[in-house]
């Protein structure tokens, strides 16, 4: 599974937001069956500004056909409907570092 780190060099949410979709896009484009985003979880212990956006965005990429379904990390298991679904199309998954982790800091993107 490709990884996409979004949150290196410290982005504002903006910057984030604008490499997670082309991001996307470029891997759309190109053929990738699924990535996983590294967008950190925050500093704060709730979850960041950019984590919440990257959830809100999924939620359009979906809608528009951008992506056909996303993951949460800390649903990335196989006790969790989107972990089931993500490992069943993409069985690679179960060997991600961050399967059955409860990684928050991450979200899988499945094309």
């Amino acid at each position: 599974m490709k990884t996409v780190n979004i949150e290196y060099g410290y982005p504002t949410c903006e910057e984030a937001l604008t490499v997670l979709k082309s991001a996307l896009l470029t891997e759309r484009k190109i053929g990738t069956k699924n990535v996983k985003i590294v967008h950190g979880y925050g500093s704060n212990g709730v979850g960041g500004k950019i984590k919440i956006a990257v959830q809100k965005d999924m939620k359009r990429y979906v809608a528009n056909g951008t992506i056909r379904f996303y993951c949460p990390g800390e649903k990335f298991d196989s006790n969790h409907e989107e972990g089931i679904r993500i490992s069943t199309r993409y069985p690679s998954g179960k060997s991600d570092s961050d399967w059955n982790r409860g990684n928050q800091g991450v979200t899988v993107v499945g094309f």
